[in-house]
């Protein structure tokens, strides 16, 4: 398993690969340590930028673990919304499976 600490990396070709040879990636978003730094300024913004994360890549296999920040939970108002967003991004019509049919 390859952790994209921090959602650093943004490279279509990241993903592609991990797929390819087959690995397992533990997807971080971008909130930093728990009570370590400041929580995100614009929460409306982050869920924003989160969806559009989840929305480019979920057809990845290799994604197995959205984490919503690192080493910690994020605030309420942003865990909800990204367990909303993961939820969403596993119907069937996101599948490969449902695609090729």
């Amino acid at each position: 398993m390859i952790r994209n600490w921090m959602g650093q990396n943004t490279e279509e070709n990241f993903y592609s690969l991990a797929d390819k040879y087959g690995l397992m990636v533990w997807n971080d978003f971008w909130e930093s340590t728990q009570t370590y730094n400041l929580e995100a300024e614009d929460p409306a913004l982050f869920l924003k930028n989160a969806r559009d994360t989840i929305l480019r890549y979920r057809h990845h296999p290799s994604i197995v673990v959205w984490c919503g920040r690192n080493e910690g939970v994020p605030q309420p108002v942003i865990n909800e919304g990204l367990a909303r967003w993961c939820v969403r991004s596993t119907t069937p019509v996101t599948t490969r499976a449902a695609r090729t049919k």
